[in-house]
């Protein structure tokens, strides 16, 4: 049983849910999506995950894709690098081939649905605000995945040790090599379509092995030694998973300079098992830069839970439009606009503004599950026309140890909301009392003329 609990601005309804309470909601439930692999559930007394997907949340229904002026290249694994890319019988195969080429606004880089590949897109050329470089998807199916992990394809047992398991392939530590002590957990595929994280031994290094493999004593266990993955299982994981990603690099997307490049669309793609980010705008953020659109991507398993850096879209664009994304298990925040008062930061006064945020579900998240706004408490940046609304932010039940995590964070002076509507947030374990729904500290301005936010919580 669930309990509305009551309207978070201007509306004046409070309801105590029921089956029929669906009714209530002004707008439609969508059954399509699944969070983990389990199907909605609306209301269902004791469920331990609810997917609630409300106001039009169909992928389908918002965004009319990209739209290319120029000229369009194409990606597939069965492609090949001195093909012109110009037509899908003539794509080019590898990221690393995509990453060479210069593009001109209005151009655009579609990847095959159903395909994989194991690099980072690295974007390095920009648009303008008439005429944006798209990267994309083409054909039928799931889309394009881009991953950050290596896949472990056999496991051998490990002489004089039971339960005791090696990768057949040889890995690097999964650590940020460039960031210092930014490790990431490993990922496991549950024979119920569920991925359950590996078991960390902290949160500033990667697992190490102990002597004798000491470190290793119960299901998920996992550690890093000369250069192979050991897994405690009580059988191959192979026949316990059905799969074991191992990231090995920072991002799944990225911008590769800084300061990073401008007007730029992601539409439909998969960014998954990454160190530090699904999608990662860059650091230091430093400069005034415009034009990004992130659009119906699904993003995914970062990092470590409670790490410094795990976020599904690390972003700082203005004129910024994140839209019909999907995005969890962020082991920090799933969407962080954060811009950071450290010592990569030279100019002050800076203004990062028109940012809307519209139609996504967000779930999973361990320090902020939602949205994470904060700008550099000492620069005087200004944050203006952030608009977040029809967005679906949902805690499922995460064991933090106490960790304090918020649906939505907006902090420092001078963050300016001009429209937050429409948004459901909810939270189905009460037990978690130090989990806050909605957070605003330090002097805001905040706008919600004809706000319905909505906020249910298990009973």
């Amino acid at each position: 049983m669930f309990l509305v609990v009551g309207w978070l601005s201007s509306a004046s309804t409070l309801i105590v849910s029921s089956p029929a309470v669906a009714a209530s909601f002004p707008g439609d439930f969508d059954a399509d999506d699944d969070v983990d692999g389990k199907d909605l559930a609306i209301f269902a007394n004791n469920s331990s995950l609810m997917d609630v997907t409300p106001f039009a949340a169909d992928f389908g229904k918002i965004g009319t894709g990209p739209v290319v002026t120029g000229t369009t290249y194409y990606a597939s694994n069965s492609g090949n690098d001195d093909h012109d890319g110009l037509s899908p019988a003539t794509a080019w195969r590898t990221v690393g081939h995509v990453n060479g080429q210069s593009y001109l606004p209005g151009d655009a880089v579609f990847f095959k649905r159903g395909d994989t590949w194991r690099e980072t897109l690295n974007i390095s050329s920009s648009g303008t605000a008439e005429a944006y470089i798209t990267f994309g998807a083409y054909g039928m199916g799931a889309r394009p995945r881009i991953l950050g992990s290596e896949q472990v394809p056999s496991w051998m047992a490990e002489s004089g040790y039971t339960h005791v398991w090696r990768s057949g392939n040889t890995l690097n530590p999964p650590m940020s090599p460039g960031y210092g002590s930014h490790p990431a957990s490993i990922f496991l595929g549950e024979m119920d379509g569920s991925v359950s994280w590996g078991r960390m031994q902290g949160i500033h290094d990667y697992n190490t092995c102990g002597t004798g493999f000491s470190s290793l004593n119960q299901d998920r266990d996992w550690c890093w030694e000369n250069n192979h993955i050991y897994v405690y299982a009580d059988q191959n994981p192979s026949q316990k998973y059905t799969f074991v990603e191992v990231p090995q690099r920072d991002a799944a997307v990225r911008m590769a300079t800084i300061p990073p490049q401008e007007y730029i669309a992601i539409d439909g793609l998969e960014m998954m098992y990454t160190i530090k980010a699904g999608y990662d705008d860059g650091w230091p953020m430093d400069y005034e830069v415009k034009g990004l659109d992130i659009k119906n991507c699904h993003i995914g398993y970062v990092g470590v839970r409670g790490a410094d850096s795990a976020m599904g879209l690390q972003i700082w664009h203005s004129d910024m439009l994140v839209q019909n994304n999907r995005i969890h298990d962020s082991g920090r925040r799933n969407v962080s606009y954060n811009v950071y008062a450290d010592s990569g930061r030279q100019h002050p006064n800076l203004v990062f503004e028109n940012v809307v945020f519209d139609n996504n579900t967000l779930y999973h998240g361990y320090h902020t599950t939602g949205f994470d706004i904060s700008n550099g408490a000492g620069f005087n940046d200004t944050f203006r026309n952030f608009v977040f609304k029809n967005n679906n932010i949902i805690h499922g039940t995460i064991a933090r140890s106490n960790y304090l995590c918020r649906n939505v964070l907006i902090s420092g002076s001078g963050t300016q909301v001009t429209g937050m509507d429409h948004n459901l947030y909810f939270q189905d374990d009460p037990t978690q009392r130090l989990i806050e729904e909605f957070m605003v500290s330090g002097p805001i301005g905040l706008s919600l003329q004809s706000s319905e936010e909505i906020l249910l919580r298990a009973l």
